[in-house]
């Protein structure tokens, strides 16, 4: 299957430098002049020869005499895809235009405005039910650190306990930890409040 699907994208990258080369030749160009081919395209307006294909399968997507058309609507069954435009969207009576939706999901009100108003295509109106579920939320504590005054929290610093002299005979460690962990604590309560976030999960 990958490689009979590889095999036809290569034909049609073939198929689509030929139809390139024949509107330059048309146009009068050649490959000195720098065209890019979506210039030449529209200065022809023209269409990707992909896309022509496309359509060209699309144009009888109703008729179940037709091969493609059947083929079509078999890769819709194998996705699970449901077609809802059951009307001509092209003023010359052809279905160019689909909605395509997953067979669980309903559409409400599938209208096709008449084609030739205003392009050669219908416009397709429908309303897809659609239900948006809240993200849920939590909250957590921050603090701004990027907002401190760094002069007065160094002099905070330097005026706190931390940075005085301390004789170390006699001295539990586990004092000394305890005083670093409730002044650095008292310092953060002081300058960068706790403040609550609230951020998606």
């Amino acid at each position: 299957m990958g490689a009979k699907v590889g095999h036809h994208i290569v034909i049609i990258e073939d198929l689509e430098s030929f139809h390139i080369s024949s509107l330059q030749r048309i146009l009068k160009l050649s490959w000195c002049h720098r065209v890019a081919d979506t210039e030449i395209r529209h200065r022809t307006s023209s269409k990707p020869l992909e896309l022509i294909l496309i359509q060209r399968q699309l144009r009888w997507i109703k008729h179940d005499g037709d091969a493609d058309a059947r083929r079509l609507n078999k890769l819709f069954e194998s996705f699970n895809m449901t077609q809802h435009v059951n009307a001509p969207t092209h003023r010359c009576g052809h279905t160019l235009d689909v909605v395509l939706t997953f067979a669980d999901h309903q559409l409400d009100d599938v209208r096709c405005d008449p084609a030739g108003l205003f392009s050669y295509h219908s416009l397709i109106i429908c309303h897809i039910p659609v239900v948006v579920d809240m993200a849920p939320s939590a909250t957590r504590l921050v603090r701004r650190w990027r907002r401190v005054n760094r002069e007065k929290l160094g002099q905070a610093l330097n005026d706190s306990a931390l940075c005085q002299s301390v004789t170390t005979s006699g001295t539990d460690i586990n004092e000394l930890f305890s005083a670093y962990d409730n002044v650095l604590r008292d310092i953060a309560d002081r300058f960068p409040p706790v403040q609550n976030c609230a951020t998606l999960t």
